[in-house]
Order: structure tokens, then C-alpha cells, then sequence
């Protein structure tokens, strides 16, 4: 797993630093390659995302890994972690903050935001898709939604 690089790409609103280098070491902690990084501000991303998890690898894979080294079921535990990353970005915004999971091999943007149900994060995981594709996960349907980009 070591050779799996994860960047945590923050923008330098408020304590998302100080989160993304938490975020960064608990990849770390759980076997991934991982950094924290600012972006330049001026970027379009910015003020969108509280944070963007770029990954060097497919982003199933990613999210299977992380699942299970976290020793529970994949969904819950992901739902588990990202819920408290996102409940520590969200003090002090006046909007939601959404963590976007970048899988930069495949150019697949799937949007991380609170609330979001343990199938969730298991029907990603089982995505398969080589399109570029941003991602949005539609409670209604129950199924991640292909958005514009």
C-alpha cells in the first residue's frame, strides 16, 4: 500500500490546513503514501471544495484499501471517517464543505459532502467508469450521478 500517493490539497480558509495535515496523517497512519499541500488561491477550485483527496490511483482502490485497513465494513467505516473530517471542516462556513476525491488517473471527481449514507461510499467504491466524470451522489435515486464539469 505504500506506494499508493495521496495528496490532501486544502486552500487556506480558516483551519483546513490544520485538518488536511490531520487528514494526511491518518492516510499515512493507514499505509498510503500522503501529504498536505496549499493551493494557490486563485484557483477555480477554490472556495467550492473545503479539500480535495488527490489520488495517484483509481479511486476504488483507494477507497477499498482505506475500508479496509480501517477493520469494518468498507461503507461504515468510510461513512465514519469522512463524516468526521467533514463535521471539523464545517465550523465557521457559511456553506457545506464538500471534500472532493480526485482520481487523477482516470479523471473521475466524486463530491464528498455530509450526510451522505454507508451505500454511498460502497456504490463508489463498485463504480466502474473510465470516463472523465464529476460525481454527485443523489440521495433520491440512491446512486452517484454524473454532474457538469
Amino acid at each position: 500500500m505504500s506506494n499508493q500517493s495521496v495528496s490532501v490539497v486544502h486552500f487556506g480558509i480558516g483551519d483546513d490546513g490544520e485538518v488536511a495535515e490531520e487528514v494526511a496523517e491518518a492516510l499515512r497512519s493507514h499505509g498510503f503514501s500522503a501529504r498536505a499541500l496549499k493551493a494557490q488561491a486563485n484557483r477555480g477550485d477554490a472556495g467550492s471544495f473545503a479539500l480535495i483527496v488527490l489520488l495517484a490511483v483509481p479511486v476504488h482502490g483507494f477507497l477499498s484499501a482505506l475500508g479496509e485497513s480501517l477493520g469494518a465494513a468498507t461503507g461504515e467505516a468510510l461513512h465514519a471517517l469522512f463524516g468526521r473530517i467533514l463535521t471539523r471542516l464545517g465550523g465557521g462556513r457559511s456553506e457545506r464543505p464538500v471534500i472532493v476525491i480526485r482520481d487523477a488517473t482516470r479523471g473521475i471527481d466524486a463530491e464528498i459532502s455530509a450526510g451522505l449514507p454507508p451505500e454511498a461510499f460502497e456504490k463508489l467504491r463498485e463504480l466502474a467508469t473510465e470516463d472523465p466524470v464529476k460525481l454527485r451522489y443523489d440521495p433520491v435515486a440512491g446512486a452517484w450521478m454524473a454532474v457538469g464539469r
